[in-house]
């Protein structure tokens, strides 16, 4: 049996039979939401106009439901129908932080010298009472560092007194850990002859600027 519906638009009928898609005429056309066109530029279409129109219609009954497509070239927005393409959220902006890390200087609690002979890196019988006596007192400061920074006077070649100061260095670290100091707070330096204790032309023999100098850090 064949059956007939009715939709009646703004006053003007358009039938539609066996459930074919209802056209409208062009001249009725342009008389529904004139404002699209006019708004956007692009003239909307007979049927593009139907499909507002049922769209609109079917939020009256169930207002802002997803479930329901909007009409081909529109998209909905906050429970808004609006015209074309809609527009992506731009991208997030990540920024980054820069952590500031401050550091405490360590201040000095004790400090001790091992003096050298010219052009040597070994120990004196002397020395081992010095070293005994900075090992001993570990226990009593408790330092969080110890560092153990070898010099040398300015004679001979620069290159080479700076590594005659590490092998200074070297024996003094040696010297301390086999007294029990823990290595892992020992800390080497080397200078060569350029922090000398005492201020020479270059060239000259001191026995005061020959030395490894310990301190205890806390």
């Amino acid at each position: 049996m064949e059956r007939t519906h009715r939709i009646l638009l703004g006053g003007i009928a358009v039938l539609a039979l066996n459930g074919t898609t209802p056209v409208l005429a062009a001249e009725q056309a342009h008389s529904y939401y004139p404002n699209y066109s006019a708004k956007h530029g692009a003239p909307l279409s007979g049927e593009q106009r139907l499909q507002i129109h049922v769209y609109n219609e079917y939020e009256e009954r169930e207002p802002c439901q997803n479930y329901r497509e909007p009409p081909a070239g529109f998209y909905v927005e906050d429970c808004t129908l609006k015209y074309g393409i809609p527009v992506a959220d731009p991208a997030p902006v990540y920024t980054q932080t820069e952590t500031v890390t401050t550091t405490t200087k360590l201040k000095t609690v004790a400090e001790y010298n091992i003096y050298f002979d010219f052009d040597k890196s070994d120990l004196d019988p002397a020395d081992f009472t010095v070293l005994d006596q900075i090992a001993g007192e570990i226990d009593d400061y408790q330092p969080l560092e110890v560092t153990v920074a070898g010099h040398t006077d300015t004679r001979g070649n620069a290159d080479y007194n700076y590594k005659l100061s590490q092998r200074r260095a070297d024996t003094v670290s040696q010297a301390l850990t086999e007294r029990g100091v823990k290595h892992r707070v020992i800390r080497e330096e080397a200078f060569g002859e350029s922090r000398p204790a005492v201020q020479t032309p270059d060239g000259v023999k001191l026995p005061e600027n020959r030395r490894v100098e310990i301190e205890f850090l806390k």
